[in-house]
């Protein structure tokens, strides 16, 4: 007699861990993302993995790895401390939908960054 019901435990218990979903940071994919700065408007093409890892391709910066990447609900936040231009880079912002918005902080100041997902 328990035999029956420890199945039907299981059964239940299986039935439930495969209806179990983990969805992906929001942040999770590929961008297209426009940087601002004094010289003019920089197209980025960022990619982010769901399993932590990323990176940033663009005509100035060339090809980097993200660093400290962090997906926090909405919140992304990465650093480029090594890209062609040699400087400094750390991003902060907030993925709405496909939509990814924020900032670039350099020892220049802060440069606005948006774009969307591809």
């Amino acid at each position: 007699m328990r035999l029956p019901k420890i199945l039907s435990l299981f059964a239940i218990a299986a039935t439930l861990a495969a209806c179990a979903t983990t969805q992906a940071p929001p942040a999770v994919g590929s961008w297209t993302v426009e940087l601002q700065t004094p010289n003019g408007a920089q197209t980025l093409m960022i990619n982010i993995a769901d399993d932590g890892t990323g990176t940033l391709q663009s005509e100035r910066l060339g090809g980097s790895d993200l660093a400290d990447l962090v997906t926090d609900g909405n919140s992304v936040s990465f650093g480029l401390p090594n890209n062609a231009a040699g400087i400094p880079l750390s991003f902060t912002g907030t993925v709405e939908g496909d939509t990814l918005s924020g900032a670039f902080d350099s020892p220049a100041g802060a440069f606005p960054a948006s774009g969307t997902r591809n």
